[in-house]
């Protein structure tokens, strides 16, 4: 299925209903947006017609290694079906797989395609804790590190 025009593409493999809201509001200003998930109550939704779902690998949470394996599933899936549509089409990228933003950042360098990233789940305070955060030399602080470069 190809995009029309100016058409955002969503890639959140868990969408909930407060995410599908979200889109489907969005694509009333971009019509003929997609929602890429495995989210099944998302799937079987009803939708307003400017939104198309597509189905997905969904989210394995039972061990680490089928969480590890449903996200590299949905990565490569959203890949694929990004590649196939056009350049022109907008990504909205959540951090669900966690290395999602490496599609937005590998589409922005091959294809110039633009791309904003919704970032769940970050404390800080975690990152210190577990001794991965970066201070700057000078003030001491907490760098922040932009490793997603989206827009230009």
């Amino acid at each position: 299925m190809a995009l029309e025009r100016n058409g955002v593409i969503f890639l959140n493999q868990a969408a909930g209903s407060l995410f599908r809201e979200l889109a489907e509001d969005l694509s009333k200003v971009w019509p003929q947006s997609t929602l890429l998930t495995g989210y099944l109550d998302t799937i079987r939704c009803d939708v307003d017609p400017c939104l198309h779902i597509v189905p997905a690998p969904r989210y394995d949470r039972s061990s680490y290694f089928s969480r590890f394996m449903s996200w590299a599933k949905y990565f490569f899936k959203a890949l694929w079906f990004v590649w196939k549509q056009p350049k022109d089409s907008k990504l909205f990228i959540v951090s669900n797989p966690p290395f999602l933003g490496l599609a937005g950042l590998f589409f922005k360098c091959v294809r110039k395609q633009r791309y904003v990233m919704l970032v769940y789940d970050i404390y800080p305070d975690l990152l210190v804790a577990l001794g991965k955060s970066i201070t700057t030399p000078k003030k001491g602080g907490l760098m922040v590190l932009r490793l997603f470069c989206g827009s230009q």
